[in-house]
């Protein structure tokens, strides 16, 4: 539940900054009803949670960065999940100093997370720890065969 509404925030952080036609007038609230009712319990009209929503103002549609930060952290902490001392790991922890702290802004973030993973970016092992990853295929036939 608790990333349903982070993901809510987020999709009504972007509706509300992205683009609209100009002069016309603006309904906050006919924008952000509808999206929180996606995830919650029926909205009274009346209610103006985004009057409120702090995160509002100086995010200029960055909110879903909170959760894009733990997808990252998902997906980099499978290198240590998959290391033979897991997160007591020598090398994998090198390997977090070397690629990521050490080279701080000198190359591009994205660079250095897949430096450090070996590999490109996944979503899978964020979606896994949500509830939501692949399904569980370990018992479906792999042929037509039962």
């Amino acid at each position: 539940m608790f990333y349903r509404r982070q993901f809510a925030f987020a999709s009504l952080d972007l509706a509300l900054h992205g683009p609209h036609p100009e002069n016309a007038p603006y309904d906050c609230v006919g924008i952000s009803n509808p999206i929180l009712e996606k995830v919650f319990l029926p909205i009274d009209p009346s209610t103006t949670f985004v009057s409120y929503f702090g995160h509002l103002n100086g995010y200029d549609a960055g909110y879903y960065g909170y959760a894009w930060a733990d997808a990252i952290a998902a997906d980099m902490a499978t290198v240590f999940e998959s290391a033979p001392e897991g997160y007591y790991d020598k090398q994998a922890g090198m390997r977090l100093r070397n690629e990521i702290y050490a080279m701080g802004d000198s190359r591009d973030v994205n660079e250095s997370i897949e430096k450090f993973l070996g590999r490109k970016q996944s979503v899978q092992p964020f979606l896994k720890k949500i509830g939501i990853g692949e399904a569980n295929t370990s018992t479906a036939p792999v042929t037509g065969n039962k």
